[in-house]
């Protein structure tokens, strides 16, 4: 995934965190992300919503939602 069209760039990740008590196959998480600007030095501190699904022992990303957290 490449944050709005390649002007930012991942500068690190933060937590993940669980939304909900669900222990199935499906699962949201809420990840912290910081993404910088390099033209302006600017960096900035971004959530995002996944929905993870489990299959055959591996975790995938079904769908991502920008999130205000």
């Amino acid at each position: 995934m490449v944050p709005l069209g390649g002007a930012l760039e991942l500068v690190g990740a933060g937590h993940a965190r669980q939304l909900g008590d669900s222990e199935g196959p499906a699962r949201d998480l809420l990840v912290a992300a910081r993404l910088g600007e390099p033209a302006r030095g600017a960096v900035y501190a971004l959530s995002y919503r996944l929905r993870v699904v489990e299959r055959a022992g591996r975790w995938y990303v079904a769908a991502v939602e920008g999130a205000v957290a």
